[in-house]
């Protein structure tokens, strides 16, 4: 599949088939990508590989000097051989590698080299087991300018190898990575105050020291920061829905409010429990959120309408009520509408357990008089 969306600045050429190496698709290829003068970004996903077929795209797609965007799936590369075609593409800024494989790690820090500019933005996603220390050790040098990295699970990759690394990315603005609990202390360094976007990826946790150590590692990796943006998601929350109780992360969300009140806008932590005072505390500081998602009990609901209106800037509420008997979680279209309409301006959609609204203000009018009506919409899934 050769797709162009909606501009000719995008491709995805996916899913590699043994048919495509009978000629159609390759005489398709090279009919077409010497044509995307102006391509800006690559995106290469395979489903089976096919010697022939990633030769047929760098031969044609070479002279593309506005490339910046290249996403490939280690799938599609076998041997170096395959690799070195990359040679033919050193516009690249922004480089993100699916499932990376040791015959791509390996000749990486080379092909950094070789680039007149170096990479903005690395992500390594998926399952990236073949990533070791060693790897993160070849590659710092070729990365002075990096702003965003992403780094999937690697049970090779300590913490005591992993904070090194990011202490030396002194640019860095956004991070993406996957959280497994380990022992012993954590590292002591400073992460770029640069960082305003953190991303966590982490398994569902029962128990109240895993939940502490988590929330550790969040906050040594954030201290220092003038966070905008914090995210931690759950990767197999569905599966425990329900069952189990919900230890609080009261100790980190106590630290943004105190720390990163002034600069905090978005804060999504739906499968993360936080106790009423810690979420009162949140409410009441940090006073630019615009999104807000998190687990609280039920009692927090009447309390949330209080802090509202000092929370201008706030445009949409997930809220997911745990640690509470099922027939206790009742949230009724009546309570959704006094959210919204009674709540910020700004306040556009409440979510919860799922279930969500979408309001607004809209002109209605009787003959010839306009008035103020409330619309309120329900959200389907």
């Amino acid at each position: 599949m050769l797709s162009s969306l909606n501009s000719p600045y995008y491709i995805i050429v996916g899913k590699f088939h043994d048919r495509w190496a009978g000629g159609n698709v390759g005489v398709a290829l090279t009919a077409a990508l010497p044509n995307y003068h102006n391509l800006q970004s690559l995106t290469l996903l395979g489903h089976k590989y096919q010697k022939n077929i990633l030769p047929v795209i760098f031969a044609n797609i070479h002279r593309a000097a506005a490339l910046i965007h290249l996403t490939i799936a280690s799938n599609c590369i076998e041997e170096e051989s395959d690799f070195s075609l990359l040679d033919q593409l050193l516009s690249v800024r922004s480089l993100t590698i699916l499932s990376p494989k040791n015959v791509i790690l390996l000749p990486l820090p080379a092909w950094l080299e070789k680039l007149p500019q170096p990479l903005k933005e690395l992500r390594l996603e998926d399952n990236c087991g073949s990533v070791t220390p060693g790897t993160l050790k070849f590659l710092i040098p070729h990365l002075p300018d990096l702003e965003v990295f992403t780094l999937g699970l690697s049970y090779s990759v300590k913490d005591e190898d992993l904070f090194p690394f990011l202490g030396k990315l002194t640019r860095l603005r956004q991070l993406q990575l996957t959280y497994y609990i380990q022992l012993g202390a954590l590292p002591k360094v400073t992460i770029s105050p640069s960082l305003v976007s953190f991303e966590v990826r982490y398994k569902m946790i029962h128990s109240r020291p895993h939940t502490n150590s988590l929330c550790t590692w969040v906050h040594q990796i954030i201290a220092h920061t003038s966070l905008e943006s914090l995210e931690l998601l759950c990767e197999d929350a569905e599966e425990y829905e329900g069952s189990g109780a919900h230890p609080s992360f009261d100790g980190l969300v106590k630290h943004l409010s105190v720390r990163h009140a002034k600069t905090l806008k978005t804060l999504r932590m739906e499968d993360a429990f936080v106790g009423t005072p810690a979420m009162v505390d949140l409410m009441s500081n940090c006073r630019q959120l615009e999104h807000l998602a998190v687990s609280v009990r039920e009692n927090f609901i009447p309390q949330c309408t209080t802090f509202l209106p000092s929370m201008p800037r706030l445009r949409t509420i997930d809220i997911r009520i745990v640690n509470a008997k099922p027939q206790k979680v009742l949230f009724s279209i009546e309570q959704a509408q006094n959210f919204l309409r009674d709540g910020t301006s700004n306040l556009r959609q409440i979510t919860v357990n799922g279930h969500g609204w979408k309001g607004e203000w809209c002109v209605q009018w009787d003959g010839d008089r306009p008035s103020a009506a409330f619309k309120l919409t329900e959200i389907q899934d």
